[in-house]
């Protein structure tokens, strides 16, 4: 098969030209240009640069990617795009999942069951890095014209994945990361969006990213970002599009009981423990964090090595600043953070050893990714 040859948009606002033209400049190998809002003094919109930017401008290229100018990538980023696209040609691929999504969950999953793609579960495909076949994308520009510009970028290219039958993936680890300035869309009141699982030094080998994506789950623990509560996201059918929110699960069966045990150590340990309001946040990023292990024993094995370990703790690092960004307000102090993730990575390695001393029929009930 053909190397694939990519080309690169920068969706860029003029205000931020010094940060697209930056962009820019990493990107030595692949041809990239910078396209900029038409009307940067109009409605604050995403449609209006993007209809720009998706159209494919070399005709060379096999593939097209579209970067968003308040992006920091990865120091190795064109070599791992490249890996990425040889190994998934015919796929919509996002490189970012904000650390508080829904998706943010389901790749918490797949990095815990050592997969390096995840289908993105959410109402919307993150637009801060993706790439799509070059047919693809000069479709999308097309269809984009028809779209009002009230509609956001990653709203639209949502529709236009499930609409054309396309093949979606969010990667393990991520390629970028996001700068938590001012956004010029409104999106400041979610607070800060950062990367799900960000590893700006390790490569990843074609063969990481020739792994299966993790396509089949139905139902996964998870954190509702915006009220800090843990959820179950599930599936509506097999292809559905939509997922709808439901209350927690048991995971653990009759092991659950050593499991909340557990939680309720960590619960008491956390730096958080004259904060009611936070705490009862705490257990359920714990119930979530263990769910998620339990969810992806169920899934086919894949050989651990040293990369699938580190992006599973960098998932569980990102858990808590990802889901608890508006309960902890600005106050939060990183030594408390990374307290809390070594309290959760002892937690991920209990479950773990649970599951490991579980004998074959245990391990067999159920499949919980159903």
């Amino acid at each position: 098969m053909t190397s694939p040859s990519i080309s690169i948009s920068i969706m860029a606002h003029p205000r931020r030209a010094s940060e697209a033209e930056a962009l820019a400049v990493k990107m030595r190998h692949l041809p990239t240009r910078i396209v900029y809002d038409p009307d940067p003094d109009g409605p604050a919109s995403t449609i209006r640069a993007a209809r720009l930017a998706w159209a494919p401008w070399r005709r060379d290229a096999t593939h097209h990617l579209v970067l968003q100018d308040d992006v920091f990538p990865h120091q190795f980023f064109e070599e791992q795009v490249l890996r990425a696209t040889d190994a998934q040609p015919d796929a919509l691929l996002s490189f970012f999942s904000e650390w508080g999504s829904f998706t943010s969950h389901a790749l918490r999953v797949a990095a815990i069951a050592g997969r390096s793609w995840v289908t993105q579960p959410d109402t919307y495909l993150g637009t801060q890095a993706v790439l799509m076949p070059a047919a693809a994308a000069k479709q999308f520009a097309s269809d984009l014209r028809d779209v009002s510009e009230d509609v956001p970028d990653d709203h639209a290219i949502h529709e236009f994945a499930y609409r054309h039958g396309l093949r979606h993936y969010v990667s393990n680890p991520n390629l970028v990361e996001h700068d938590v300035g001012q956004s010029l869309v409104g999106n400041g009141v979610q607070g800060a969006r950062r990367a799900t699982v960000f590893l700006p030094h390790h490569s990843a080998d074609i063969a990481w990213w020739r792994r299966a994506p993790l396509e089949e789950l139905h139902a996964f623990p998870a954190m509702q970002w915006s009220t800090a509560e843990a959820t179950t996201y599930v599936r509506a059918g097999s292809n559905a599009e939509r997922w709808s929110i439901e209350p927690p699960r048991d995971w653990w069966g009759d092991r659950e009981g050593l499991v909340q045990a557990c939680i309720r150590d960590v619960v008491a340990q956390s730096p958080w423990t004259s904060q009611p309001r936070v705490q009862e946040s705490v257990k359920g990023i714990a119930s979530v964090l263990s769910g998620q292990v339990r969810v992806a024993s169920s899934l086919q094995a894949v050989p651990a090595d040293s990369l699938s370990r580190l992006t599973a703790a960098d998932a569980v690092r990102t858990i808590a600043p990802g889901s608890m960004r508006r309960r902890l307000g600005a106050g939060v102090h990183e030594h408390d953070l990374m307290r809390f993730a070594s309290q959760l990575q002892e937690l991920l390695s209990f479950c773990q050893t649970l599951i490991a001393n579980s004998d074959d029929r245990e391990r067999s009930l159920p499949r919980v990714a159903r």
